[in-house]
């Protein structure tokens, strides 16, 4: 999971996006976000991405208002 975590910088606007690739944590990252089978081993779900969007939710208007034109 460690491998996942990528981020992008916009210098201008002094903004960090920070997440897990999709590409890279793909099938194993619904394993540990909601839980189930993976390569043969239950996991119990443990989510990170679900929590992370709860909290910046307020956000996430103003964050994308400018990106649509």
């Amino acid at each position: 999971m460690r491998r996942a975590i990528r981020y992008e910088v916009e210098n201008s606007r002094q903004v960090a996006v920070i997440g897990p690739s999709a590409e890279v944590v793909g099938i194993s990252g619904i394993a540990h976000e909601f839980g189930g089978n993976f390569r043969g081993d239950m996991y119990p779900d443990r989510p990170f991405m679900g929590p992370a969007l709860e909290r910046g939710q307020d956000k996430l208007a103003d964050f994308w208002a400018s990106s649509i034109r």
